[in-house]
């Protein structure tokens, strides 16, 4: 059964989907940076650079005030992805359903953080996830609610590519931001120890994809197969 706040979540996400995208927040160091070359921010976000600027992006995964500071240099750990040639098999994580008074479904991986996938079609339990077109942009999405079990309470660092091509991926509450720098702080969804981070992951072309997380005790790599939704 879902918490109220979950349900919101998921009615906030699927209106996103349907309206659009949202802006970076003016005057941020990202948001300057991205604005200095129109036609590349049109294709890449911003990546923030301290656990501010990324609630400045993403509002919602932060309480008031926002957190100072940046993760850790030791969770810059090199990227320890899978290699995947065009049309190559992509390795996907398996899933499985979690069930608590947080929030109710397929899950991807076992780590301390990782992500709950909020969607109908693909293959959820062997990674294969429906991504459906925002309408009128070039942008696909898939809902994504990332959390963390209570015995985690570090940063988190998550970063996203293809595996099987060069695109990064976007995170957010829209395609806002790349690369998020998640504070070891209580979040305004969740309880009893768990944090939340509720959004979207946002992609231009199917393939393979992988997101590495880290935190001060762990670096897990999970792995998907983005699809078109038939839905």
């Amino acid at each position: 059964m879902l918490t109220s706040r979950v349900r919101r979540w998921l009615l906030c996400a699927g209106l996103l989907l349907l309206v659009g995208v949202s802006a970076p927040t003016q005057g941020s160091p990202a948001s300057r940076r991205a604005a200095a070359t129109p036609a590349a921010a049109a294709l890449e976000r911003p990546t923030p650079q301290s656990y501010g600027e990324t609630c400045s992006f993403v509002g919602s995964w932060c309480n008031s005030p926002f957190p100072n500071g940046q993760i850790p240099a030791t969770l810059r750990r090199p990227l320890h992805l899978p290699k995947v040639r065009p049309g190559g098999r992509c390795p996907s994580t398996s899933g499985r359903r979690i069930d608590n008074d947080q929030f109710s479904g397929v899950a991807l991986g076992r780590s301390s953080v990782r992500p709950l996938i909020a969607a109908s079609g693909g293959d959820l339990v062997h990674g294969v996830l429906p991504f459906r077109r925002i309408a009128g942009t070039r942008w696909w999405a898939v809902k994504t609610l990332w959390f963390s079990e209570p015995a985690y309470r570090g940063p988190v660092f998550i970063r996203g590519r293809q595996l099987d091509g060069s695109a990064k991926l976007v995170l957010g509450e829209g395609p806002s931001l790349i690369d998020p720098q998640l504070a070891p702080a209580p979040t305004p969804n969740g309880a009893n120890g768990w944090r939340q981070w509720p959004g979207g992951t946002y992609i231009r072309g199917f393939g393979c994809y992988a997101w590495q997380v880290d935190g001060t005790s762990f670096s897990r790599v999970i792995v998907f197969k983005a699809i078109k939704s038939n839905l």
